[in-house]
């Protein structure tokens, strides 16, 4: 039997059993078994190295400690004071409430790390504030799902981190590296919000005037993001200067939001429980994650799978960028049926010698993959924060408006992947001057 024959069937093996309802995890784990014990018996050893060292690398302390930071802050309910803040400050601009969301997710990324909490949070809070204001279903819940998708995007990241480990990049520059592509999606995302409101003001009525603060009041409120600012300096502050680690910065932010919570007299054991139990699930599934697919990838390569893929990406037209358009379509398309976590550790060791052997910077690479990655978090049918939200969302609210809600938010997104790939610039400006 041919390599490429195994290629494709150990490729069409895995889709097979994610389509039973198998989780990604066994998945992965149970594709890389068969194939080893019938092409490639030795590289079973592969499993027992992939168990043993992958969940000890340093890195991965990182991961714990955001999320922990991320859920204490979720679970006190300092972000409902916040979004009041900022809509109070964006009230009087069309879409202001709209816009208002897009800021509070996109500082609710900054510490949390992962999306679901943020796409559960928020649609906790803002969908029922924007319905009761008169906003569209389309309006209320776009919003909330594009902002939630930030979390990947925008540092820290669980996603940056696996990627990271398996690239072997430094952690601190790929957080430092996704604030500029981040924060220029939230701001099309705004724009686009202010626009579409401008144009059609019964999907996002202005707030009346009477009901606005005045603005020194405004100002004055938003005194109540400081946990938020405080956060975001102690991790990414103290990494772009040089201070501490990411691995240190993670603690301090954990110990940090632990401080935000007494002050703000909110710190109680249930919270302290929910956060932990929140930690501990989300960690060991990411761990599981990342063994099971370095399995595979070692299984994959044994069998000569990665020498076949090489030559399959460096013969697409177009040259290295027509290399580049593929890799970046196989992600997108993986994101229809596959969660982040599970094809950042899948592709990245896949990817990154390819990349490598093309003359692009991975660190490049890394940003624009998790471009392609938190897109694929509003694309149909798997869309986890789309199923994240209906959760939560109110009955009348069906699947079809969710999806119809983001449309215009992917296609927002695939712009702001053409704009990482033709000026790199604003991926490695702030890392290169670290």
């Amino acid at each position: 039997m041919s390599v490429e024959l195994i290629t494709t069937l150990m490729i069409a093996s895995l889709f097979i059993l994610m389509f039973t309802g198998m989780h990604v995890t066994f998945a992965i784990a149970t594709t890389a078994i068969i194939f080893a014990l019938i092409f490639s018996p030795r590289s079973l050893m592969t499993g027992t190295m992939a168990l043993f060292s992958t969940p000890y690398q340093p890195v991965l302390l990182t991961l714990p400690m955001f999320i922990f930071m991320g859920s204490l802050i979720r679970y006190s309910g300092i972000a409902d004071a916040s979004f009041e803040a900022i809509r109070n400050f964006t009230g009087g601009i069309p879409g202001g409430m709209a816009v208002a969301t897009i800021v509070i997710c996109a500082l609710f990324a900054a510490i949390t790390g992962v999306v679901p909490p943020a796409a559960i949070t928020m649609g906790l809070i803002a969908v029922p504030a924007l319905l009761k204001h008169g906003y569209s279903k389309q309006m209320s819940v776009g919003p909330v799902a594009a902002g939630s998708a930030l979390a990947d995007l925008i540092p820290p990241s669980g996603g940056m981190i696996f990627y990271a480990l398996l690239a072997k990049v430094s952690v601190g520059k790929m957080f430092i590296a996704g604030l500029v592509p981040g924060i220029i999606l939230a701001t099309l995302f705004s724009v686009y919000i202010v626009i579409r409101s401008k144009i059609n003001p019964s999907i996002a009525p202005v707030v009346p005037k009477e009901e606005l603060l005045p603005w020194a009041q405004r100002f004055k409120s938003l005194i109540v993001i400081w946990p938020f600012i405080l956060l975001i300096f102690t991790v990414l502050g103290l990494i772009y200067l040089g201070i501490t680690t990411p691995t240190e910065a993670a603690v301090f932010g954990a110990i940090t939001s632990l401080g935000i919570c007494v002050a703000n007299r909110r710190l109680t054991w249930q919270i302290v429980k929910d956060s932990l139990k929140t930690t501990v699930d989300m960690t060991v599934m990411g761990i599981w994650i990342i063994v099971a697919a370095s399995f595979f990838v070692n299984i994959f390569s044994a069998i000569g799978g990665q020498d076949i893929l090489t030559d399959l990406v460096t013969s697409m037209p177009g040259g290295e960028y027509g290399a580049i358009a593929f890799m970046c379509l196989t992600i997108l398309l993986l994101g229809f049926f596959m969660d982040d976590w599970a094809i950042i550790t899948l592709l990245t060791p896949l990817y990154v010698p390819i990349v490598a052997e093309l003359g692009f910077s991975t660190l490049w690479f890394g940003i624009l993959f998790i471009c392609c990655i938190q897109t694929s978090f509003l694309t149909p049918p798997y869309g986890f924060v789309l199923f994240c939200l209906k959760g939560v969302l109110p009955k009348n609210i069906s699947m079809m408006d969710v999806y119809k809600s983001v449309v215009p938010y992917i296609l927002i997104q695939i712009f702001n992947i053409f704009l990482v790939i033709a000026f790199p610039i604003l991926v490695l400006w702030l890392p290169s001057n670290m």
